[in-house]
């Protein structure tokens, strides 16, 4: 009796759950080496450095991105690092507002991009405590991005191609850096690769 209730109740959740509306995207996000894996309904922040991997879902803690912004500005000694998040309707700051239209409006400052682009990459290596000590990636990941600007947010919004090589991955919506010990991931939720581990 009680082993029907139980099979009665499982099946009453499993009906629920079919009933309600679901995620337009369930974003998958796992690290290369090490076998964990998360999934989210909005987008991923990950990384895998020293043998450990991490991965932050949105919304990103503010504190988080900013020690992201702060690391960045120390490890590149980039004059000025942009970071700004633009609200849906255009009027101002707002967290966790990274949409494709914000994205579009974004990328027109390709400097500007590309550095929102890597903060993000850089927010679970904040959350770990770690992210100041990755000077040497994080310096290989910043001078490859300046370096292709303008092509790498083209395709991370328009999504025209694929860019792969020299430790890089660009595909719309979803940007990876690789190099021997350190890797990044960030994957908007409106990313072609929502439904792939990595991008």
């Amino acid at each position: 009796m009680k082993y029907t209730s139980i099979k009665l109740a499982a099946l009453i959740f499993l009906l629920t759950m079919l009933a309600m509306p679901g995620h337009a995207n369930h974003v998958k996000c796992k690290c290369p080496n090490i076998d964990a894996r998360g999934t989210g309904d909005t987008s991923c922040s990950a990384s895998e450095t020293s043998g450990v991997c991490s991965i932050a879902f949105n919304s990103f803690d503010t504190e988080l991105e900013l020690a992201a912004k702060d690391s960045l500005q120390n490890h590149v000694r980039w004059r000025k690092i942009g970071y700004r998040e633009y609200s849906p309707s255009g009027q101002g700051d707002v967290e966790n507002s990274f949409t494709r239209e914000n994205a579009i409006r974004l990328s027109k400052d390709t400097d500007l991009f590309i550095d929102q682009i890597l903060i993000y990459s850089l927010v679970s290596l904040a959350e770990r405590g770690i992210v100041q000590d990755q000077k040497v990636g994080i310096s290989a990941a910043h001078r490859l991005l300046q370096k292709n600007a303008d092509a790498i947010s083209k395709i991370f919004v328009f999504g025209e191609r694929t860019a792969k090589g020299n430790g890089l991955t660009v595909k719309l919506g979803c940007f990876e850096f690789r190099t021997d010990d350190f890797w990044i991931m960030y994957k908007a939720s409106w990313s072609e690769s929502v439904s792939n581990e990595r991008c």
